[in-house]
């Protein structure tokens, strides 16, 4: 019997004087069949989800996958608000 232990995933949440976005790699957006709304945005190979709809129901979606993860939180300045707003 294999003992094969899950990756756990280091998912980071960064918090801007306005807003707030969870910042997951695309292949696991897309391992869960995740449909980010308007309010978040992809740049290269991660999305930035919106802290009030997109990134709650991710985190419900990776959960019902047995996807493990852990957030580590970060606040950023404005100048992080402007390159998700540009992406």
């Amino acid at each position: 019997m294999s003992n094969t232990q899950k990756p756990i995933y280091g998912l980071v949440f960064s918090s801007t004087p306005r807003h707030g976005y969870l910042e997951v790699p695309t292949f696991l957006v897309e391992r869960v069949s995740f449909k980010p709304t308007r309010f978040s945005t992809c740049i290269g190979s991660t999305w930035y989800l919106e802290e009030d709809c997109d990134a709650p129901e991710f985190l419900n979606r990776a959960e019902s996958e047995g996807i493990q993860y852990r957030i580590s939180e970060y606040v950023r300045g404005d100048d992080y608000q402007q390159m998700v707003d540009l992406g």
